[in-house]
């Protein structure tokens, strides 16, 4: 018990790191020590999440682990890569595939109720619903975006009629 409260103080020090890091980027003296301090929130958070005890659910850390290292790793090498003036796009890339996971992790979610045939009350119907929808307009919105930006062909034909 005692080990859960000190893990949702952690939690919660890391939501204020992440809140504080992106307040002090506002401005150009002080956005390197608040990318530095949002980074260090998010660190503590997913540290704080990671241990996390679940009941009676197994936790299968060589996974997390290694998606987690996966993913630094071909983020370190994209970022290293692309110039400075392709930055946008890779942003919105990434941006996209957060969007794409909001998406698995909500088709995941309804799999998981269907297979198990156990009843979804609303609450958790309406918001797995939610992510999928936010999921879904945030990975075609930044894709749209990455070929407006990197001057595709096919995204001049696209755009909201006036």
């Amino acid at each position: 018990m005692i080990f859960k409260s000190i893990l949702d103080v952690l939690i919660l020090v890391g939501a204020v790191g992440i809140v504080w890091g992106l307040k002090r980027q506002s401005s150009p003296d002080t956005a390197r020590r608040g990318n530095l301090i949002a980074a260090f929130g998010m660190g503590v958070a997913i540290l704080g999440t990671l241990f996390y005890p679940i009941e009676n659910a197994g936790n299968n850390y060589l996974w997390i682990v290694g998606g987690i290292a996966l993913g630094a790793v071909i983020g370190y090498f994209a970022a290293i890569k692309v110039a400075m003036t392709s930055m946008p796009q890779m942003v919105s890339l990434f941006n996209g595939l957060g969007g794409a996971c909001a998406v698995v992790l909500a088709m995941t979610e309804f799999y998981h109720f269907y297979e198990m045939d156990i009843p979804m009350d609303m609450g958790a119907y309406a918001i797995t619903l939610f992510t999928l929808f936010v999921g879904g307009v945030a990975f075609t919105g930044s894709l749209l975006a990455y070929a407006k930006l990197q001057g595709i062909g096919w995204s001049e034909k696209l755009g909201i009629p006036r």
